[in-house]
């Protein structure tokens, strides 16, 4: 028979529950031993034998409860551990459980969206047993449909119980913490994933936006390196580290960085959409909207930037007037003219030839636009005095 047990203890000076689903397959015979405990940090808790009797069959889950299926047996055996979505009829998860004498198999159930499930155990075609319970979890987007990013942390963090080692598992919580400004916590997590997995470049690429944040330009460019190193021909990786040599005046750096970006851009994804980036599928309900955001750049986005460069740099050697209005006016046309931003961007190009009354024309198309923030009009508007006394704007040597 299968029973549903909750086991109270306190490993720290809290109360800490963990739910094990107890298989006892009929076929074969049990020596009544249990497996060990673990904390959410899989370090042992305590080892314990008890008759079956001593628990209580429970059928539903709460946000933060993690079903732990258990089968014990008197000889080895090989059988198969399944667990199925009621709504839908799929299988997630099938896997072989081993017993051996005097042990006991165990394998977590990572049920991640609320619901209804049955878990079955197999030997060969025979079903052994099998048990429904039902799942709550808390939503994972809000009413509006924006990311939760509290039960988005709730729900990686759960999920670390029983699978400690999986990077993707770090950085989606890491995407998480980045949104709610924990940047320590999300940096930790991070640099976890990088020691689980040193040859992902997604690790590297989202550590590098946090040392970016927290104006780290030397860990920064480290982590900037070697996601380039290790997906040369992204150019995601490019645009950042382009960035960080441009905040450390390294500007000629940075405007290689942005030409090799666009050379190798990929010509299907040149409109107005999005260069995608390495999604974590943790399941079809957690949100990985962030972590997408960081990982991916518009083909518009590294013209804006190379052209402003090119227009604004402190060194007069390396702008070029003409090469960036034509990359301003390509950013423009992307972004359908509606990106004050790239606007901005075409007006300094124009500054920079000397053609002021474009540059004024195109300054206040920029200043007429409601999605620039308070802080940008105001700084449209300085631009807009410069050009109005036909001075071109140069960015300020480091």
């Amino acid at each position: 028979m299968i029973k549903l047990i909750v086991i109270q203890f306190s490993p720290t000076g809290q109360l800490f529950s963990l739910l094990m689903l107890l298989l006892s397959a009929q076929a074969v015979k049990s020596r009544e031993v249990y497996t060990t405990l673990y904390t959410s940090d899989t370090a042992p808790l305590a080892s314990f034998y008890t008759p079956n009797a001593a628990y209580t069959r429970h059928n539903f889950f709460g946000p933060n409860e993690t079903p732990l299926a258990v089968i014990t047996g008197y000889d080895s055996y090989s059988m198969t551990l399944e667990l199925d979505d009621l709504s839908n009829g799929a299988i997630l998860l099938s896997k072989d459980i081993y017993t051996r004498i005097g042990r006991t198999s165990y394998q977590p159930l990572l049920i991640a969206k609320s619901g209804e499930y049955k878990v079955r155990v197999l030997l060969g075609n025979s079903e052994l047993d099998s048990y429904a319970f039902k799942v709550e979890r808390e939503p994972v987007l809000t009413a509006a449909g924006k990311p939760n990013y509290e039960a988005i942390i709730s729900r990686t963090s759960m999920l670390m119980f029983p699978n400690s080692n999986e990077p993707a598992l770090y950085l989606a919580r890491a995407s998480a913490y980045e949104a709610k400004g924990e940047m320590d916590n999300a940096i930790a997590d991070c640099s976890k994933a990088i020691q689980l997995r040193p040859y992902d470049a997604n690790a590297y690429t989202l550590r590098a936006f946090l040392y970016d944040a927290k104006t780290n330009w030397a860990d920064a460019l480290s982590d900037w390196n070697e996601s380039v190193r290790l997906k040369p021909d992204n150019p995601r990786g490019l645009f950042g580290r382009a960035y960080v040599f441009e905040k450390m005046g390294n500007f000629e750096k940075a405007i290689l960085d942005l030409e090799k970006a666009i050379q190798i851009f990929p010509e299907d994804f040149r409109g107005t959409n999005t260069l995608p980036g390495d999604i974590i599928d943790l399941d079809a309900e957690i949100p990985n909207l962030f972590w997408r955001t960081r990982s991916s750049v518009s083909y518009d986005r590294i013209c804006n930037r190379l052209a402003w460069l090119l227009a604004t740099c402190p060194d007069a050697k390396l702008r070029d007037a003409k090469k960036s209005i034509g990359l301003a006016m390509e950013s423009c046309q992307l972004t359908s003219w509606k990106s004050a931003q790239a606007i901005d961007t075409l007006a300094t190009g124009y500054a920079e030839s000397g053609d002021f009354d474009s540059a004024i024309q195109f300054e206040k198309q920029a200043l007429q636009l409601t999605n620039s923030t308070p802080k940008r009009l105001e700084t449209f508007q300085q631009r807009l005095s410069l050009y109005e006394q036909h001075q071109a704007y140069h960015q300020a040597s480091n």
